[in-house]
């Protein structure tokens, strides 16, 4: 499963924008490509959607300061980015998402609240749906991404007064084309509904044909966009994991 070259033209129009109008001139950035399980599947499989990537990337991820990237530059830098989130080659059963198995006891990986609520999630859904064997391939039916494609290099999020304000028309357009593309049957975003209605509510917020408010410790509000089950919610720091998880499972089939 992949996204079509009008993702990848909206991805690059992106990273040119944000060269061009960018005034954070001493800082390095780094950006994500969306990563996309081994056997994900639409209408069945879960979209999850963090806020922003945060200390992503080793020595090998292509990185860019917009005193450094040209037009020419650019083009070669986006390949590079995607290849190093859709390249599976390097991981437990060349599943691009394979590096959260592979890694899990190392970089804090396992210790971070979001990522062990994405795995109780995934591996939950994989048991259920696929096989109750092969615990490992959890990994192979849910796709990842973030609101924010384009993050400082040395972790934290983006700066919402520039680094968020001048990618944010570009990311929302990206959010959407990521929903329709992949048709995910639930797409969980794990940001917090205030970074999703900074402003003008996001397209997909607009044109939803259900909302359910719910604005419990745990989840904001869910929304039915064309067959996809939205759930924002709030984020799982400082919050019980297993509540946390129990609370997601009332509204999704697990």
């Amino acid at each position: 499963m992949k996204l079509d070259k009008n993702y990848d033209e909206q991805f690059t129009l992106m990273l040119k924008t944000y060269c061009n109008e960018q005034k954070m001139l001493e800082k390095e950035y780094v950006s994500f490509y969306p990563q996309v399980g081994k056997e994900f599947q639409k209408e069945l499989d879960i979209l999850f959607i963090g806020r922003a990537v945060n200390g992503w990337g080793t020595e090998t991820l292509p990185t860019f300061s917009n005193k450094k990237l040209t037009s020419k530059i650019n083009d070669s830098y986006f390949q590079g980015i995607k290849e190093y989130s859709t390249d599976g080659t390097g991981y437990i059963n060349k599943c691009p998402l394979g590096w959260l198995v592979d890694e899990w006891d190392n970089y804090g990986m396992g210790k971070r609240p979001i990522f062990r609520l994405i795995r109780d999630i995934a591996k939950e859904h994989h048991v259920k749906n696929y096989s109750k064997e092969l615990e490992e391939n959890w990994t192979h039916h849910f796709a990842w991404s973030n609101l924010y494609k384009i993050a400082p290099k040395n972790g934290g999020n983006p700066d919402a007064k520039i680094e968020w304000q001048t990618q944010d028309d570009h990311c929302e357009k990206l959010i959407e084309m990521e929903l329709e593309q992949l048709q995910p049957k639930y797409a969980i975003f794990i940001t917090d509904m205030n970074w999703l209605i900074d402003g003008e509510p996001y397209s997909f917020i607009k044109n939803a044909k259900e909302e359910v408010i719910i604005k419990n410790d745990f989840i904001e509000a869910t929304y039915l966009y064309n067959k996809t089950k939205i759930i924002i919610t709030k984020r799982p720091e400082f919050r019980p994991g297993e509540e946390f998880f129990n609370e997601i499972k009332k509204h999704i089939n697990l």
